[in-house]
C-alpha cells in the first residue's frame, strides 16, 4: 500500500482527460469517501458530491462551465460548505483528503477555484442558501498528451516569472 507522504508527491494538476471511463470498484471508493462524515479541524461539516456528465448532453457540459480550462473531463469533485469561523479551511482540509483519495486510485484532480461556473454545479449539487461553492474538481485518467493550454499553465506555474517581469504569477488553479 501506497504511504500518504508518496500519494502527495505524485499528485500534480491534469487538466486534459482521456474517455477511458473509471472502474466501478474505483468509482465506489470515491463516493464512500465523500459520502463519509467530512468535518475539518475546525469542526465545519463539508459536503461532497460527484456529479457524473457521462450521459450529459454536449451543451449542458458546457453550460456547467470550467471556461476551457479542463477539457475531456465526465467526472467532477464539488464541494460546499456553509459560511462561518474556519469554514474554507475545514473545506479545504476535507476537499484535498478526497483530491488525494482519487489520486492514491490512479486518477487526476485539478482543483478549480475561480475558472468555473459555480451557479451551474451549485443547482447539480443542490445547495442551499446558505452554503457556498468554493472548489470543484474533475477526476478521471489524464489524457497522455497534454493540451496546449495545460503545457502553457504548467509552464507558467513552475516558473512564475516568466511574462511577469519579476512579479508572482497568480493562478486560480492548484
Amino acid at each position: 500500500m501506497e504511504s500518504m507522504i508518496d500519494v502527495i508527491n505524485r499528485r500534480v494538476s491534469v487538466r486534459t482527460y482521456s474517455e477511458q471511463a473509471i472502474e466501478t470498484e474505483k468509482k465506489q471508493k470515491i463516493l464512500d469517501l465523500l459520502n463519509s462524515e467530512n468535518r475539518g479541524p475546525f469542526g465545519n461539516k463539508v459536503r461532497l458530491a460527484m456529479i457524473d456528465l457521462s450521459e450529459a448532453e454536449k451543451n449542458e457540459t458546457k453550460s456547467l462551465g470550467t471556461y476551457g480550462f479542463i477539457s475531456g473531463a465526465r467526472l467532477y469533485v464539488v464541494s460546499a460548505v456553509k459560511g462561518g469561523p474556519g469554514a474554507m479551511e475545514d473545506l479545504g482540509y476535507c476537499f484535498e483528503k478526497a483530491i488525494l483519495g482519487a489520486t492514491g486510485l490512479g486518477l487526476g484532480t485539478c482543483w478549480l477555484g475561480g475558472t468555473f461556473n459555480r451557479a451551474s454545479f451549485a443547482r447539480r449539487m443542490n445547495v442551499t442558501d446558505d452554503e457556498v461553492v468554493p472548489a470543484i474538481s474533475p477526476i478521471g485518467y489524464a489524457r497522455d498528451k497534454r493540451a496546449v493550454r495545460e503545457r502553457l499553465l504548467r509552464r507558467l506555474a513552475t516558473n512564475p516569472t516568466s511574462g511577469s517581469h519579476g512579479r508572482n504569477c497568480s493562478l486560480t488553479e492548484i
